[in-house]
């Protein structure tokens, strides 16, 4: 009886010993496992980080690239539209001296001619008006009590005959500055013209660079999305 207890005491004693035993072996495999979890994470976190620094540099490549390509696109268009706009006062500059120098060349035309009518009916008229006085200046005593009406009415039909024609090269006169300024009206209204249509097709054409600068940005734009 004695031996039998014995030996139960003694097969206890080996199961406590082997539960132990496997109660430690679990709690280091436990252990282990944890730290490889750990150790997972960590890396994975890593990678994780990486690959955000890597983005975030593909990202700032990417928009550093557009926004140079958008400098350089505003820089073209910047002087594509100065260029225009230079060729298009040019042109205008060149029209108004064309016009200018045009209306200068009718004027003087017009008043040279004006100047030689001046002369030749201020000529006649002091040869007319000459041979009038040396006429009445003319002795005849016979008929002076007879004609002295109607030398006077002959005079004042001729003076008034000089006096219309003195008139009608004055109204000549007007009439040909009237020409002067209705010519010089219609050079400035083709000056006029002129320049509206070219700043109107400057404005076209500063538009359509700006048109293609506005469709460059977008392009870049979506370049830079698709990066992203």
């Amino acid at each position: 009886m004695k031996k039998s207890l014995l030996s139960l005491i003694i097969l206890a004693a080996f199961g406590v010993s082997a539960c132990d035993n496997g109660k430690a072996k679990l709690e280091a495999d436990l252990k282990a496992a944890q730290a490889k979890i750990v150790e997972v994470q960590k890396a994975a976190e890593l990678q994780v980080a990486q690959a955000e620094q890597n983005a975030d540099a593909k990202i700032a490549e990417v928009s550093a690239f557009a926004e140079t390509q958008i400098l350089e696109l505003q820089k073209a268009s910047e002087a594509k539209i100065t260029a225009i706009q230079k060729a298009s006062d040019e042109k205008v500059a060149q029209v108004t001296q064309a016009a200018e120098a045009k209306i200068a060349e009718v004027e003087k035309s017009l008043e040279s001619r004006i100047a030689e009518a001046k002369k030749v009916s201020e000529a006649k008229w002091n040869e007319m008006r000459q041979a009038l006085e040396q006429k009445l200046a003319e002795p005849n005593a016979k008929k002076e009590d007879d004609n002295k009406a109607d030398s006077v009415d002959k005079k004042g039909k001729f003076v008034e005959t000089l006096k219309d024609v003195k008139e009608s090269i004055g109204h000549s006169v007007t009439e040909a500055k009237a020409v002067i300024a209705e010519k010089m009206g219609a050079f400035g209204k083709v000056i006029q013209d002129a320049a509206a249509d070219l700043k109107a097709d400057a404005k076209e054409a500063v538009e359509a660079v700006k048109e293609t600068v506005a469709e460059g940005k977008d392009k870049v734009a979506d370049e830079a999305k698709k990066a992203e």
